[in-house]
């Protein structure tokens, strides 16, 4: 079967003078033991008190402009999003109630947030319903997309065929998350409802069996609220507002159990969970997870990479896909998408110290970086790591100390993304026998380069040479 395409031009990036977005596995099982909920950064101590200005600050909070995730690219229309049925909140209604929560996930300060916002979609890519983001990679089979609603989902698999064979789904959200009348919620913290929770070491079994117990919690509390539990949305102003919206058992489902729903429907995917800090480079484990996963897969079946906005978690796991497919721009190709991005200087090509020291650790460091830096640019629909590494660069140097630290997590990004292809190029042949962290164990002076990464992103050790 012909898997349909997406040109080239979809993959330009966006323009360089927009502000990037606030921070923000095992085969499907019929189902999971709760567990307890794992700790978040973000998340309050248990036993910790909500004082009162904490109530009237995160009352505060929701008539605040925020930066949602969407600040990066060109936004869609505002008319992009479905506003939820049911009855709007006051802010301090809302803020009343929350703090009120007292269960082991849905816990005081805490809220549940509609995964859409008015300004998710990059307008620069084709609209499909339901599905912001979707959009493919020239030449193959490997495709991105935000978190889908359900009949975004069920769009996305009937546009690839899923119907008449095998799509291969991956979700890389480490944040729990649930669908409530079709469309998918995840659970933040009020004080920061523009970021997700962060779990990092999280494993699939664990996510899943936090996202049934948050299920039976939101039961539990619609059951004491006359069958209604609230919800957080973001409006096209950019504010945050609640509403209560009605739920019962049958309108309430996982992630898994919305997939395992797509199976009964006639579908044919296969979905797993690799849960994935945003944000943060992939744990060593989720590279080895990926390459476990995707290494069985049979050639041109669809491959799908999603997470919250369908942005760095997503790129970065297409950007491994796509180095391990094996496939390389042709000559013409690379220079219409570097024209588009138009790279200037040794920073914006990934011409950093702590690069140029792993291309000359590595076996075949230049081709290693160079493939990198193809399939980076191959995947920049939504993210180009190199030009955003660069942009991060010039706002550390100028003071700002959230840059630095999200600079620093990329650049250690894209330290992994050359050294992974270089086990690429190693293992490939062999068919992945060795895991990429073994291989990593038997290079120590790799480790040793990413410690003087910490000192080179410091702009305070070396001044005027942050990033070097």
């Amino acid at each position: 079967m012909q898997i349909p395409r997406l040109p080239l031009a979809s993959a330009s990036p966006p323009p360089s003078n927009l502000r990037e977005p606030w921070r923000g596995n095992e085969a499907p099982t019929e189902s999971y033991e709760p567990a307890a909920p794992i700790p978040s950064k973000s998340s309050p101590e248990p036993e910790r008190k909500i004082t009162s200005p904490r109530l009237w600050a995160a009352a505060l909070a929701l008539g605040l402009t925020g930066p949602g995730l969407a600040a990066s690219f060109v936004p869609g229309p505002p008319a992009a999003i479905t506003v939820a049925q049911g009855t709007l909140a006051s802010p301090t209604e809302a803020a009343r109630h929350v703090e009120a929560r007292s269960q082991a996930n849905l816990s005081s300060g805490r809220m549940l947030k509609y995964d859409h916002y008015p300004t998710l979609q990059n307008g620069s890519l084709e609209v499909v319903p339901g599905a912001p983001n979707f959009r493919g990679v020239e030449g193959t089979s490997i495709y991105g997309v935000a978190q889908p609603s359900v009949d975004g989902l069920r769009g996305v698999l009937k546009r690839l065929g899923a119907d008449r064979q095998k799509v291969v789904w991956t979700t890389m959200r480490e944040e729990p998350a649930l669908y409530i009348q079709g469309r998918s919620v995840t659970l933040r913290e009020l004080a920061h409802p523009f970021a997700n929770l962060e779990q990092p070491g999280s494993t699939p079994a664990q996510v899943q069996a936090q996202e049934v117990a948050l299920k039976a919690e939101v039961l539990k509390e619609a059951a004491a609220n006359g069958g209604r539990i609230l919800l957080h949305e973001e409006t096209p102003d950019g504010k945050v507002q609640a509403r209560w919206v009605s739920v019962d058992a049958a309108s309430l489902k996982t992630p898994l159990e919305v997939f395992q729903q797509m199976t009964r429907e006639g579908f044919q995917v296969d979905y797993a969970r690799i849960p994935v800090t945003d944000e943060k480079v992939p744990e060593e484990a989720d590279f080895d997870a990926l390459v476990a996963r995707l290494k069985r897969v049979p050639a041109d079946t669809p491959l799908v990479m999603n997470c919250h906005a369908g942005r760095g978690r997503t790129t970065t796991a297409m950007v491994i896909a796509d180095l391990m497919d094996g496939s390389e721009m042709t000559l013409a190709q690379r220079g219409a998408v570097r024209e588009q991005i138009k790279e200037v200087g040794r920073y914006a090509n990934g011409d950093y110290r702590v690069i140029l020291g792993l291309i000359r650790a590595l076996e075949e460091g230049s081709q290693a970086k160079a493939g990198v830096d193809d399939a980076i640019d191959r995947t920049s629909a939504m993210q180009n790591l190199r030009t955003s590494i660069a942009r991060l660069k010039q706002q550390a140097e100028a003071g700002d100390s959230h840059a630095l630290e999200r600079g620093q997590d990329y650049l250690k990004r894209y330290f992994y993304l050359v050294s992974f292809n270089q086990y690429v190029k190693d293992q490939a042949p062999g068919g992945f026998q060795q895991t990429f962290s073994d291989w990593l164990k038997e290079r120590p002076e790799l480790k040793a380069l990413l410690e003087n990464l910490q000192l080179a992103m410091n702009p305070a050790v070396q001044s005027n040479q942050a990033y070097a």
